[in-house]
Formats: C-alpha cells, sequence, structure tokens
C-alpha cells in the first residue's frame, strides 16, 4: 500500500459458507469497513466493489483512505450463507527515506557516494556474519506445512509426500463451525480430485481433527498419491467432503495446482 496515493485497489474473495465455491454476481451485497492505523472502522467510500472473476471483487480507494501507515479491511455480504475475505486482510505502509543533509536538503551524488563508501565496512562485515550462518544450514530444512491457500487451492509438487508423520497434510479448519450443525464427530472425510474435464484422480479418505467450536479435518497424501497428477499448473480441480448418518455435505471445493518435480523418483 502507498500512503496517501489515490488510484489503488482492495480485492476481495466471496465464496458460500456451506460449499466454499465462490460467490459471483453478488457485488450489490457486497460493502466494507476500512480500519486506519487501528482505529474504528468506517464504511468505504466505494459501496459496490468491482467485480473481476471467480468471486473475487475490487473496491477502489480514495486518496484520503489511503493517509496511514496501517490499514485492515472488513468486508461483508447482505446475502445469506455468503462469507466475503479481504485479501489481504491488513496492510503496511513500506516507507522509503531519502538522506537528508543536516540543513534538511537533499545529498548530491557525489555525497550519497561517500556516505555509501563510509558503510561499507559494516554492511561487509553483515553479509560475511549472514554467510557464515546460511552456510552452516542443512540443506532442505526449510518446509511448507499448509498446502492449502487461503483461497482454498491446493499446491502441491508431484512425487512430494503430505503425511502427519512430516508435519505436511493438508488441512481445512472452519472456524465458524457450522459444518453440520457445529458437530462432525463420526463423520466420514473424502477427499476426491478430477481432471478440468471431470476425469477422476484420486479418492482419499480424511481424518477429523476437531469436531467442534473451530472445526477442523486434514487429508494425506503419499508420493504415490502426487505421482498420479501429471499435468503442470491449475489442471485438476478437488472436493472435500463430509458424511455423517445418512446424510452429505460438500463442504469445500477448489483448484489443484501441481507443480512438476525437479527430481522425480526413478
Amino acid at each position: 500500500m502507498k500512503k496517501n496515493t489515490a488510484g489503488q485497489k482492495w480485492r476481495v474473495f466471496a465464496f458460500t459458507r456451506s460449499t466454499g465455491a465462490p460467490d459471483t454476481g453478488g457485488a450489490a451485497a457486497i460493502t466494507a469497513k476500512l480500519s486506519k492505523d487501528y482505529g474504528a472502522a468506517v464504511a468505504l467510500t466505494d459501496t459496490t466493489p468491482t467485480e473481476t472473476e471467480d468471486g473475487y471483487y475490487l473496491f477502489d480507494l480514495t486518496q484520503a483512505e489511503t493517509n496511514a501507515d496501517d490499514f485492515d479491511l472488513y468486508p461483508e455480504s447482505t446475502t445469506s450463507g455468503v462469507q466475503v475475505i479481504a485479501c489481504p486482510a491488513h496492510q503496511s505502509v513500506h516507507a522509503v527515506y531519502v538522506e537528508t543533509a543536516v540543513d534538511g536538503t537533499e545529498l548530491t551524488e557525489a555525497e550519497l557516494l561517500r556516505l555509501l563508501a563510509s558503510k561499507l565496512p559494516y554492511l561487509d562485515a553483515s553479509v560475511s556474519a549472514i554467510k557464515t550462518k546460511t552456510d552452516a544450514l542443512i540443506s532442505g530444512a526449510v518446509t511448507v506445512t499448509s498446502p492449502v491457500t487461503a483461497e482454498l487451492d491446493v499446491e502441491i509438487t508431484q512425487h512430494d509426500d503430505y503425511l502427519l508423520a512430516n508435519s505436511r497434510t493438508l488441512p481445512w479448519t472452519n472456524t465458524s463451525g457450522t459444518w453440520f450443525a457445529g458437530n462432525i464427530l463420526g463423520a466420514t472425510v473424502t477427499f476426491t480430485a478430477k481432471t478440468l474435464d471431470g476425469i477422476a484422480v484420486l479418492s482419499k479418505a480424511g481424518v477429523v481433527l476437531t469436531a467442534t467450536g473451530t472445526q477442523a479435518v486434514y487429508v494425506e497424501l503419499t508420493a504415490a498419491n502426487t505421482a498420479l497428477f501429471t499435468k503442470a499448473g491449475r489442471q485438476y480441480r478437488y472436493q472435500l467432503l463430509l458424511a455423517k448418518t445418512g446424510y452429505r455435505e460438500t463442504e469445500v471445493t477448489g483448484e489443484i495446482v501441481v507443480t512438476t518435480s525437479l527430481s522425480p523418483p526413478a
């Protein structure tokens, strides 16, 4: 976010709570309030966002609405069962400072070069210290722990494992706790993946982690499972289905984004 600058926008995403499907054509029902520097939330000047596609909408921001350092957006819809989230919910201004002389004037090029030269010994020592630490790191120590994005896409790498033992499952949480009227104890969880043209790829049973309150479920995928996703990019869709006492609820749907492994097994 640029401070005190006109012509900026804020993206929001609307979806149906019960299915996770994007809510399209709902611009007239969507509004948002903006909190600047953690103050009271005030309705945006733009009372109706512009729909882009697939449940995404854009709010226009006035110059005055960007005149702060920290921002929080609170969107909502008057349509029953529709949830709207800001993408992202919080933004901050990243200031850029110009070095000035004591009298407040900007430094000349020559003065700025002399200033930078005076900082080089410190920078060299700092970079050297960082290099010493990074050289000691074990290769592959950094892993992604949640392949499910805020947009409910699933991002996987072909031939990778996504297992509880590695703290790397595919997790979904429902903070509103509304799945099966607030209790998914005893429900079966099924993760189904298909190509965009409807060809079945995979069906996996999941696990109920938390049944009430902030409900949570997860699914594990083995390397053999992810090997089935042979097309890179956004070529697949998935469904997360819960079933209990003869009833079925599709709780989440989304796309699967596949990255081809650079070192597949022989």
